[in-house]
């Protein structure tokens, strides 16, 4: 039996990581993000932190970065 349908809301699924890429993606706030997804905003920021991984073409530059930098990114 599974519980995919019974979720209490705790943690985030598959379609809310998908819209917190698409968000980043398109440089959206991460409140705008958070309003999407229904969750708080420091909710995303710790599951960013925690996921994110940036590819570098330079082995000089840091794999990932923080969050709040990301803007100079978009």
């Amino acid at each position: 039996m599974s519980n995919f349908n019974t979720s209490k809301g705790k943690h985030l699924t598959i379609e809310d990581r998908i819209l917190i890429e698409y968000g980043l993606d398109q440089c959206y706030s991460l409140k705008e993000i958070a309003e999407k997804v229904s969750k708080d905003p420091t909710t995303i920021l710790k599951e960013i932190k925690r996921n994110r991984i940036i590819k570098s073409t330079n082995k000089r530059q840091k794999d990932v970065l923080r969050c709040t930098s990301r803007k100079k990114l978009c």
